[in-house]
């Protein structure tokens, strides 16, 4: 396997845009709420394993990079290190959803007249 297929596709960098993360914060109630958001079992040897180190336990579970802090939020969590050890379970959005919110927070930045 190359070194190319081992990194990680961290995504666009809007995803990590204080602007971008404001405009996730406003739709929170409507991902927890959206039909296409699933829930994530967590198993107790992973909690053990990713104690305080959340975006790795959202790894584990194959989740997107650009979706952690999002699936952090979701959940009610302020910091990726805060003690999770009592999550049995997660929820986490549709990344088609993601994609949606995104297009329409990229077409409202365009300057007027483009």
């Amino acid at each position: 396997m190359s070194l190319g297929n081992k990194m990680i596709n961290i995504g666009d960098s809007t995803w990590y845009s204080p602007d971008f993360r404001t405009v996730l914060e406003d739709h929170m109630t409507y991902l927890r709420n959206h039909p296409d958001t699933q829930v994530q079992v967590v198993d107790a040897s992973a909690l053990i394993k990713y104690r305080f180190d959340m975006f790795s336990l959202f790894f584990f579970y194959r989740a997107e990079a650009y979706t952690h802090w999002v699936i952090m939020r979701m959940n009610e969590y302020n910091s990726p290190t805060e003690d999770f050890s009592n999550m049995g379970s997660y929820i986490y959005p549709s990344t088609k959803i993601l994609g949606q919110i995104l297009q329409h927070y990229r077409s409202q930045m365009r300057p007027r007249g483009s």
